[in-house]
């Protein structure tokens, strides 16, 4: 079962096609932008999928387990920081129209809201003097929707919360009898802020597409030094290792060390000293 609403980004399609001129910069900074956007969608995918697992398993109280809320967690957090990298990265790209871009950015921070105190709060915690911390749990609460396999909502609201809570502590599930809560909610609640991980994860595909759609209509021109020939992209490669043995009749020479290393640099490899050899190894 796939997250309802959420459609992850084609990116066979998405920024696969980019124009002649762009410089280096230019190239690393789309790159960052769609791996940003991917890894995002990715890990909601993974974490809506995991959620839903959990609620299907809920019996009454699970306490005392650790490890669903932690990977709950690492997906979800993986999503504040990707965002907030997808925030940075965007300013960034230059050579595309000022005032549309300005525009755009705006609107894509009024999807982030909450996005870089979450992020700083964790991030900074040793760099805090005095030693500010939550009111709550560090990691915050995950707070989700149990949803059929039709993408219904079944009305039962759930929460991970990773670590001790204290007498009195209260949780403000999702949605209610006046505001349902939309099929597949997950919501992150932690350092005074409350975010909505599903939304944040269109939101960068949105940015993505439309980014797409401009420098498809041409509205992203190169700045600087036009890229040389690429060489590929998102691609797998793999190394071979050689192993040059040379072998010696008792009282003759080999070949010096220094001869070995000069071979083995001009196949791209290097030499491992023996025992009680020095290392040349650049």
């Amino acid at each position: 079962m796939s997250p309802p609403w959420i459609k992850p980004t084609n990116w066979e399609h998405v920024l696969a096609e980019l124009p002649a001129g762009l410089s280096m910069r230019q190239l690393h900074v789309i790159d960052g932008l769609r791996y940003a956007c991917a890894m995002a969608e990715i890990a909601y995918a993974r974490l809506w999928r995991h959620l839903q697992a959990l609620a299907a398993s809920f019996d009454d109280r699970s306490e005392g387990d650790m490890r669903p809320i932690a990977q709950a967690m690492l997906d979800a957090w993986s999503i504040v920081d990707h965002a907030a990298r997808f925030q940075t990265l965007l300013p960034q790209l230059q050579g595309l129209p000022r005032v549309e871009k300005g525009l755009w950015i705006r609107q894509l921070d009024s999807f982030l809201v909450g996005i870089e105190d979450l992020r700083n709060g964790v991030q900074h915690i040793t760099n805090n003097r005095e030693g500010v911390l939550p009111e709550r749990q560090i990691w915050g609460t995950l707070i989700w929707c149990k949803v059929s396999p039709e993408g219904q909502n079944f009305g039962a609201t759930f929460a991970a919360v990773p670590g001790i809570s204290k007498e009195g502590d209260q949780i403000f599930f999702l949605g209610g009898p006046a505001r349902p809560a939309p099929p597949g909610a997950v919501q992150l609640e932690a350092w005074g802020h409350r975010v909505s991980l599903g939304r944040i994860t269109l939101a960068l595909g949105g940015a993505a597409a439309r980014l797409d759609a401009l420098v498809r209509a041409g509205g992203l021109t190169g700045i600087g030094e036009a890229a040389p020939t690429i060489k590929g992209r998102d691609w797998l490669t793999q190394g071979t290792m050689y192993l040059l043995v040379e072998t010696t009749a008792p009282g003759q020479q080999g070949t010096p060390p220094e001869r070995l290393d000069e071979i083995l640099r001009a196949e791209g490899g290097i030499r491992i000293p023996v025992d009680g050899e020095q290392d040349r190894t650049p």
